[in-house]
């Protein structure tokens, strides 16, 4: 679990070779792609806001937000 985060952060920055491109380490990070096309059914929008905050508290975050997206 503590090289979790590690693990994220070597996908994101090995995912554009054909550029030479490390994004989050010598590059901003680009946008990922589009929003997924099935979507998930939350039930208890505050029970799933408090869970995600506490899961990235625990993998050291110091903020944590969530907000609309934009159509």
């Amino acid at each position: 679990m503590r090289n979790a985060g590690w693990s994220v952060l070597n996908i994101i920055s090995e995912r554009r070779p054909e550029e030479r491109k490390r994004e989050g380490f010598q590059a901003l990070i680009d946008e990922g792609g589009p929003v997924a096309d099935k979507k998930l059914l939350i039930e208890d929008l505050q029970k799933h806001t408090d869970d995600t905050q506490r899961i990235s508290k625990l993998f050291g975050a110091d903020l944590f937000g969530v907000t609309g997206l934009a159509q």
